[in-house]
Parts: structure tokens; sequence; C-alpha cells
């Protein structure tokens, strides 16, 4: 971000350390944090257990090793966090993705126990991204800054366009639970933040400390959803899947599609919202998977092929007829096999000002050259920059859903 009042102070010469407490006014860091040894800030706040076992972006695995009815209690006594705000109404638009980018946001949660290939994709992910934008990496445990600062160090990443904070953190899933940064009709930002998964709490505070970190005002609708089933073409036209409807809270509020739109009005600037099917049998339901704007009249889709999966190559296909039929220019993108249950995606890619970071996968490369050539052909500008992303695909996401870009307002 440009402005000088929303930017981290710096800490330990050109390296920027914080921490954000679960809601602490920005007035009060000062007096409430203190340095450690490795000279991360860090401030306390309430701390709750992750969920047990691997946390997948989708809903099929990861859950609270706290019942839910307990999280939900928790929400409740903290307000200013997690309470629900009324609708805004100076919200005019989201910017595209494909956009100027002022800052990307990434969680650091993993350790030296987390497996090689991982921890390579998230060095070589950082790694092109601060290439390429301001970069914010968020420890997500006590000691996490440290340890990612030295990780980046020992693996040659330049860390000096890098910032480091730390706060607790459930998932490394930014995407789906970093903040959506909209425009004000008076031209400032606005951060939109819905409810996130049940059982993660401290990833659903991080928005709400960051709007208070940096002086921005933020929503909080009555609304599930996560980050990654959202995307805007920058001028009034978002896309979502039909999926977000079945979302425990929205379920409960007996939210309709007529609903939803009205909302994303509000929240997002949306003039049209087009509702598409996700990927029968992908578990996290959200139009990235799938899709990607790269324009503001132009959508990458997605293509099974019939014989490898009929049923899917049916769905896509139908979102493409129906995005087509909203004005768009829909170009079409090969999908990747999914016989092993894993369901990689091209289209989980993140435009970062000059360059393109698109996932690549070394256990099914038969369509990758059409997909690089796909990207090319959308971004004839920009350097397009693949990413070893076999591993973090395996957890029902990639590139995309573990990055979060705060456009240039």
């Amino acid at each position: 971000m440009t402005n000088a009042k929303h930017s981290v102070k710096a800490v330990s010469g050109a390296i920027v350390a914080l921490a954000l407490t679960l809601g602490l006014a920005p007035q009060a860091v000062a007096a409430e944090s203190a340095p450690v040894a490795d000279g991360t800030i860090r401030i306390d706040g309430p701390e709750f257990a992750r969920p047990s076992g691997p946390v997948t972006a989708g809903r099929r695995q990861g859950r609270a090793s706290t019942p839910i009815d307990d999280l939900d209690a928790e929400r409740q006594k903290r307000p200013e966090i997690y309470g629900f705000t009324p609708l805004p109404t100076d919200v005019a638009v989201v910017p595209g993705e494909f956009e100027p980018v002022g800052q990307t946001l990434i969680a650091w949660t993993i350790n030296d126990d987390t497996d090689s290939t991982t921890r390579t994709y998230f060095i070589d992910l950082i790694r092109a991204v601060s290439s390429n934008s301001r970069t914010l990496v968020v420890g997500g445990y006590a000691g996490a800054a440290q340890h990612a600062r030295t990780t980046l160090t020992q693996a040659g990443v330049d860390t000096s366009k890098i910032e480091f904070m730390e706060r607790n953190l459930d998932s490394w899933w930014m995407r789906d639970y970093g903040p959506i940064a909209a425009r004000r009709t008076d031209g400032s930002k606005r951060f939109i933040h819905t409810r996130y998964y049940q059982d993660r709490l401290n990833d659903d505070a991080l928005a709400t400390g960051l709007a208070n970190q940096w002086n921005i005002p933020i929503s909080r609708p009555k609304l599930e959803s996560e980050g990654g089933n959202f995307q805007s073409d920058g001028a009034g036209g978002c896309i979502v899947t039909n999926d977000v409807l079945n979302r425990p809270l929205n379920l409960t509020n007996q939210l309709t599609a007529a609903d939803l739109r009205d909302m994303f009005g509000k929240l997002y600037g949306c003039r049209t919202t087009t509702i598409l099917d996700p990927i029968k049998g992908e578990g996290t339901g959200h139009v990235d998977m799938f899709a990607t704007f790269t324009g503001k009249r132009d959508v990458l889709v997605g293509a099974y092929d019939p014989k490898d999966d009929p049923e899917n190559a049916k769905v896509l296909d139908g979102n493409a007829d129906r995005l087509t039929a909203a004005g768009y220019q829909v170009h079409r993108i090969p999908m990747p096999g999914h016989g092993d249950d894993t369901y990689r995606s091209y289209t989980n890619s993140l435009a970062v000002n000059d360059a393109v970071l698109v996932p690549v996968y070394t256990d099914d490369t038969a369509h990758e050259r059409e997909a690089m050539d796909a990207y090319r052909a959308a971004y004839p500008n920009r350097k397009i920059v693949p990413i070893d992303a076999t591993s973090i695909i395996k957890s029902a996401g990639a590139i995309h859903c573990t990055t979060m870009t705060i456009s240039k307002l």
C-alpha cells in the first residue's frame, strides 16, 4: 500500500516485523508490544487450538479440536473481532486481480517438520511474489516470523521487499481469510471480510486485526464465504459458485441467489453477479479452481476432456456458456486430470504486476504447454512464471489460494 499511514512500522533496519492482537487498536501497539530476542514484535492476544489433522482448503478434513458450539461462544465474546456489521454504503468496486498490486499477503505456518516439497513451494512462491510486489509474510505461530526470515535468507531470497508480521493463524489459505480490498466512492480502501470456516478462529480474526493496524474501515457482513469463491472483473461484474449457498450460516439464514446478488452489490460493488456451478467432487467448491479474470471482459475458464471427466466437462462448458451470455470473452484452458482425487488447476494463479505466477505439476504435465500458451496469450506483456505446486495442491489449493493481493488504489 502506498499511503504512508498504512505502511507497517519498521523494525531492525529494513526488515519489518510486527504482530497483531485480535482487534487491538493501532494506537495501543506501542504500549502493549515488546520485542523478543530475534527482534520480532509480538502482541499477545487470545489463542485458540488449531484444527486437528491436515488443514485443507476445503471442509473435508481439519475439523476443530474444540466443539463448534464452544468456538461460536468464543466468537460471541469478541464482537469487536467477529461480530457482524451493517452492509457498507460507500463501496464503488473491487479492482480486478489483473490490475496493479500494491501488496501481497502470504501466511507462514510451516516449520521444520513440514515436508521439504511444501517448504520449497513457499520459498519459490515468496521469491517470485516479492520480486514483483511488496510482500507481507504473516508468521502464524510464536517464532514463525524469524523462522520465515531465516529460511528465506538461507534459500537466497532477497528479503529487502518483505515485511514480517506475527500472529496466531490456523492455516496457510490466505486467499480465503485475508481481507478483500474494495475501492470506496472517495477512492480510499475498505476491507471486506466474510465469516470463515467455523473451526478457524485465528484465521477469521486476521482481516480485522490488519484493518485496525492499518486504520482501514472493515465490513463483516452476515455471510459465510471464502475469498477463493469470489472474483471481480474490476468493472462491476463478479463471479461466484452456488456452493456459497450451502455454507452453514447461509443455510441458517436461508440465503437465496437473489439475496446473494443484493449483498454482493453492497459489499463489492457488483452490478451483476454471475453464479456458476462448482466442479463436482472438488472439495472447496471455489470459483478460482476453474476460472480467472485476465481483463475486464476476458476470463480464462477450465475445460475438461470429456473422455477423462464427462460430467465436469459439461459443468465447465455450461459455466463458459453462462459467462459468454454475460458478455465476457471466454478463453478455455485445459484442466489436468484428477484420477488420484487431486483436483489440479491452472487457473489457481496469481497476476502480480509484471508477472503472472502459474501452478504446474510434476506428476501431470500433459497439458502444461497448452496452459502456459493460454497465459502468454492472455498476458502478452507480462512474464509467465511457473511455480511447482505438486505438493500444495494435494491439500486442495495452489498459488491463488495461498496468497491475497491488495490492489493499488
